[in-house]
């Protein structure tokens, strides 16, 4: 028998719910095992991707060690919260595990604890100590264009590259994603990492690493230090609370060498906030649009079929090197701008290469110091799609304007491609 804080074992099971997953091949993924001894009640949760420990401060009387449903569980404690009884109270009995909120109880069906997955402690291994908020803000930009879920024929796409570096400034930690169409990439200054881990790529899933990472924010833990104890996990943890996550496998796109070797035939540094308004405005009409740079502006400019049939948005400014126009995915740029809004930046510097090649983004520059250093490149929409063409022209017959308008771009969801890049 033990008794633990209501509240307590309410945000430990809320924050433990990040490593549960249903799987029908293996019970014991959705469940959560609860090991009461020497004052503490440790809750584990574990699948193939990440495993989690954690303790509450627990009145053991009578220790025990089992595994409930972990939503099952969750359900019930989230449901007392609004009583005034404060405590509850856990014991095994029979073959079940009883829990007791004042006269109210429940009986939960339990599994043996000695066929829960392996979790496994903090490593005396050396780590790194990282702020909680800053690895939180660089994961979340790092990790931007990975995709979902696991592509078969490329697994790593799916994943956040980690790479410490040494850099003229002292040591950086960039996490970089891409789906092939476009790629990011977040840097964090750091110290203490070993040389051994220098210039050495770490495949992690990106759900997985945002998981563990929120997990540690709704505890209200503000520094964690990042592990590698052997070559299949990454841990993040803290004096009480561990997190396993597995690496991912496969060799990860050269995306170094395509931001390298990104051509600037034009350049311009917007502010950012204007460039944000301008493109929800321009997001009315259509989600694709046309920027139109020249040497005084960069322009915004669509075609709609809905209400709103066209826009035209420019943003005085002065720019480096050729006029072109240049078709783009609005819903990616607005992704961008949210990122370079998240490292700190006030305006956005961009780099276009041409009409048909890919534009890179990065941080404007900055009064302060920007505690996330990060640069985005991306594919243009490709407007001479043959089958776009017969489209476009059909269109041009039909709606042919009698007087000049602004140049404005025709570009509809089925008129246009994307260009890969150039992914060595």
């Amino acid at each position: 028998m033990i008794g633990v804080i209501k509240n307590n074992l309410q945000a430990a099971l809320e924050a433990i719910a990040l490593a549960v997953v249903t799987d029908r091949n293996n019970a014991y993924y959705s469940r959560v095992r609860l090991h009461a001894e020497d004052g503490k009640l440790w809750l584990y949760a574990s699948s193939d991707l990440m495993s989690v420990r954690l303790p509450i401060g627990a009145n053991v009387k009578t220790p025990f060690d089992t595994t409930v449903s972990h939503d099952a569980l969750a359900t019930f404690i989230g449901a007392l919260k609004d009583l005034e009884e404060i405590n509850i109270v856990m014991e095994i009995d029979d073959t079940a595990l009883k829990v007791r909120c004042g006269k109210i109880s429940q009986h939960f069906a339990t599994l043996p604890a000695a066929n829960f997955p392996l979790v496994q402690g903090p490593s005396s291994e050396v780590g790194v100590s990282l702020s909680t908020s800053a690895l939180h803000t660089t994961a979340e930009i790092g990790g931007l264009f990975a995709l979902a879920e696991k592509n078969p024929s490329d697994p790593t796409l799916a994943c956040v590259r980690l790479l410490f570096r040494q850099t003229s400034s002292g040591q950086m930690l960039t996490l970089t994603s891409t789906d092939k169409f476009k790629a990011v990439s977040a840097g964090m200054t750091i110290s203490g990492a070993p040389e051994v881990w220098l210039d050495k790529p770490i495949l992690v899933p990106v759900s997985s690493l945002q998981k563990g990472i929120t997990l540690m924010r709704k505890l209200g833990e503000e520094s964690v230090t990042i592990a590698f104890p052997d070559e299949h996990r990454v841990q993040i943890v803290t004096a009480n609370v561990t997190v396993n996550i597995m690496r991912g496998a496969g060799t990860f796109p050269a995306i170094d060498e395509v931001f390298k070797r990104a051509v600037k035939a034009a350049s311009v540094t917007l502010p950012l906030g204007l460039l944000k308004t301008a493109v929800k405005v321009a997001k009315i009409a259509n989600a694709r649009c046309a920027l139109n740079v020249s040497p005084t502006e960069v322009a915004l400019t669509n075609n709609g079929d809905g209400d709103a049939k066209g826009t035209h948005f420019p943003i005085p400014c002065s720019v480096e090197g050729e006029a072109m126009k240049v078709f783009v995915d609005l819903t990616i740029l607005e992704k961008i701008i949210g990122a370079i809004q998240t490292a700190g930046a006030e305006s956005i510097a961009l780099e276009f290469g041409g009409p048909l090649k890919n534009i890179k983004a990065r941080c404007g520059a900055s009064d302060k110091p920007l505690p996330i250093v990060m640069q985005a490149i991306f594919g243009v929409l490709s407007p001479d799609d043959p089958k776009a063409k017969t489209v476009k022209e059909k269109k041009a017959k039909a709606t042919k304007p009698e007087t000049d308008a602004p140049a404005q771009a025709e570009v509809d969801a089925e008129e246009v491609e994307v260009e890969e890049i150039e992914v060595a």
